[in-house]
């Protein structure tokens, strides 16, 4: 009994949230890849992946997340520009995070 109302709830919020989701789209407040983001905080840091796959040290990291508060230009993009990653690279790590 007690299982059944905690799913109603959770269907409930579920719902609710689904609902605002489409409002904030609909609004233009935030787009759908801003959404897709903060609904998935679980996600490993681009960075992270990069280091973990050695395809940057951990001072390139640091250097290009200085000039990304800088320039407010992607973190990839960045490292491609400065010739640490490739393209390619950069294609495959995204589609790990997910």
């Amino acid at each position: 009994m007690i299982q059944t109302h905690l799913q109603q709830e959770l269907l409930e919020i579920h719902k609710k949230n689904q609902e605002l989701a489409a409002q904030l789209l609909a609004k233009r407040i935030i787009s759908s890849e801003e959404l897709k983001r903060i609904l998935t905080p679980d996600r490993i840091k681009l960075g992270e992946i990069l280091i973990k796959e050695r395809l940057i040290l951990k001072y390139e990291l640091e250097q290009a997340l200085k000039e990304q508060k800088m320039s407010q230009k992607k973190l990839g993009e960045i490292l491609i520009e400065r010739r640490i990653i490739f393209p390619f690279q950069l294609e495959r790590v995204l589609r790990k995070q997910g």
